[in-house]
């Protein structure tokens, strides 16, 4: 399921507040499997 805009907005806010790893932050935003 890819998540929206406003969705991912809120990960990067909470990311930035310093609520997220940038681990759990990339987890969060699901890139595809296939890009390293």
């Amino acid at each position: 399921v890819e998540m929206n805009t406003r969705e991912k907005l809120r990960w990067v806010e909470l990311w930035l507040s310093g609520k997220l790893t940038v681990w759990e932050f990339l987890d969060k935003w699901e890139f595809p499997k296939g890009a390293q």
